[in-house]
């Protein structure tokens, strides 16, 4: 099958992977850029092409930034905060419903049975009479 397009060459360089290898940028990395519409040149640039890291953290909640930190304060789960922003409620009530399940599930949970001790049978005359006969017990 023939090569509908042409290899890549940039300086001097042909092909992707001799571009990354030149430029010491993964070539994965360069790929992924090309693939996205990006020009070589602009390609091998070493900054961060990353469209929504910024930085700074986007959630504040009483006074802890970010998901995790907010996620480690409130004692739940990233992923269930996420979920939930995910789903069109803000941060105060997702953080408020995940807490509401987490203490109906706490509340609904039952506590484990006790047991009364059973300390058997101490005299052969308490045994059933199917049980005497069974062990040869006189009574």
């Amino acid at each position: 099958m023939k090569r509908i397009t042409k290899p890549y060459e940039y300086n001097g360089y042909r092909g992707l992977s001799a571009i990354a290898n030149a430029h010491q940028i993964p070539l994965g990395t360069l790929k992924g850029r090309v693939r996205r519409g990006l020009s070589i040149a602009e390609a091998i640039c070493h900054r961060d092409l990353r469209e929504f890291n910024t930085g700074e953290a986007v959630y504040e909640w009483r006074g802890e930034k970010g998901i995790r930190a907010i996620a480690k304060k409130a004692g739940v789960s990233q992923m269930a905060i996420f979920s939930h922003l995910k789903h069109g409620k803000d941060l105060d009530q997702a953080i408020e419903s995940i807490l509401k399940t987490k203490a109906k599930v706490i509340k609904n949970k039952k506590a484990p049975d006790v047991q009364e001790k059973h300390l058997g049978i101490k005299r052969p005359d308490m045994m059933s009479a199917t049980w005497r006969l069974a062990l040869g017990v006189l009574a």
